[in-house]
């Protein structure tokens, strides 16, 4: 399928200076810092947006089943489906325009990684500490980046551990977290909240009732 656009050719389109994908209609920022800015996007059936260029890699998760129609450069399209918990990363420079397709919007969570974040230590929290690995899963990873689904629950929980990596955390599911570090904190987190921990702390994680799923991003 073929769309129009507001330039001639792909060609043109790429010497255009085109904005960002966010902010815009529907994208909410959570929270950002040095490392990174994570956003709480949400489609709206029928609606575009923009053409867009993705001026870094991002992490994302989607959060609703639903359906959007991605339209590339060359006029071409594609719709795509998705469901609660697929968690990808894209790369930096991608282009396209985008629209809702199914009644209940596409709702993502997405971190960009920014270019001028420092290393990390190069090992995952998971390498350094004594975590059940049926708890987790790596989706995929890069040599500045791993991305990992991971499931805490009462009896399987992050414990005491040493963060050697900044870390975004996105809740998939809702839950109430037990977090210690010099103290202990009960805090209640809902679908698309993000926490952010500082690589170089010892701090246990666990669920106070129950699984929780997370997508877990550790900049390297």
């Amino acid at each position: 399928m073929k769309r129009e656009t507001t330039v001639e050719s792909e060609k043109e389109l790429s010497m255009v200076s085109l904005p960002h994908a966010w902010p815009r209609p529907g994208a909410t920022l959570i929270l950002e810092n040095s490392r990174g800015a994570a956003w709480d996007v949400k489609f709206t059936q029928g609606v575009y947006s923009n053409f867009h260029k993705h001026l870094y890699h991002y992490a994302g998760v989607d959060l609703a089943y639903a359906a959007y129609e991605v339209i590339h450069p060359d006029g071409s399209s594609e719709t795509k489906v998705t469901f609660p918990g697929r968690m990808w990363i894209l790369p930096k420079g991608l282009t396209h325009m985008e629209k809702g397709v199914s009644s209940v919007g596409r709702h993502i969570v997405v971190v960009d990684i920014k270019d001028t974040a420092p290393a990390g230590d190069g090992k995952s929290v998971f390498e350094l500490n004594d975590i059940a690995e049926s708890d987790y899963k790596l989706v995929t990873q890069d040599y500045f980046y791993k991305q990992y689904d991971v499931t805490i629950g009462p009896d399987s929980h992050i414990n005491r551990s040493y963060w050697p990596n900044d870390t975004f955390i996105v809740f998939v599911t809702p839950g109430q977290i037990i977090m210690e570090e010099s103290d202990e904190k009960v805090l209640n987190f809902d679908v698309g909240n993000v926490l952010f921990l500082d690589r170089g702390r010892k701090i246990s994680l666990r669920s106070a009732d129950g699984a929780v799923r997370l997508m877990l991003l550790e900049l390297l």
